[in-house]
């Protein structure tokens, strides 16, 4: 899954680097169209009917349409762009919030029998996720900011995508949907804890 919205407005939090930030998420977004529907297909295919072409259709349509509106937007309508980007983050996370919402509230009952055993995974792979991206940052001799920054992006991804295409194209499975929204909840957590721990602690921007 690609990086979204919440890990940039993390990093800023975070004091992390904004630039390796929206980068680190434009380039998982754009690389997400085409890994998305071969990794799931490689990975579950064995085990659960997946067609990659319906799901690489659905990522087209999810992530790269509006990428490339936002991108004509900015280029042809500079000055409404200008009025408006202050908010957009705002309306995105707003968005994020009731995908995810409505996700949980049609599955609270697959979500609450899904067992310990799934949200212990989803815990696991985000508490990993965000350690392994500063630990090997430190260890490659990185600052701290762009460790931090790592941290964030590597751990925090978009459940919301996931979510949405679990709910498309695996339907006839709704427990396929619980991970999802668990993880929704968790890398949101964890990555503000994270996020309220380094803004109290860091000092400077350059540290």
């Amino acid at each position: 899954m690609p990086g979204g919205t919440a890990s940039n407005i993390v990093a800023y939090i975070a004091k992390g680097d904004m630039p390796l930030s929206i980068m680190m998420t434009t380039a998982s977004t754009l690389m997400a169209i085409a890994t998305t529907p071969l990794l799931t297909s490689l990975l579950v295919g064995t085990l659960v009917p997946v067609d990659p072409r319906a799901m690489f259709l659905s990522v087209l349509q999810l992530v790269l349409a509006p990428v490339l509106a936002g991108t004509a937007m900015n280029q042809f309508f500079p000055a409404a762009v200008a009025r408006v980007k202050l908010y957009t983050p705002f309306m995105a996370t707003v968005v994020v919030f009731f995908i995810v919402g409505s996700m949980i509230a049609a599955n609270v009952a697959v979500v609450a029998s899904s067992g310990a055993i799934i949200v212990a995974a989803v815990f696991a792979l985000h508490s990993t996720g965000f350690f392994l991206g500063y630990a090997l940052s430190k260890a490659l001799g990185l600052s701290d900011r762009i460790a931090r920054t790592n941290s964030i992006e590597v751990g925090m991804q978009s459940s919301a995508l996931a979510a949405v295409l679990a709910k498309v194209h695996f339907a006839a499975d709704p427990v396929v949907v619980a991970p999802c929204v668990l993880s929704a909840c968790t890398h949101a957590t964890v990555g503000s804890l994270l996020a309220g721990y380094w803004a109290a602690t860091v000092k400077t921007e350059d540290s």
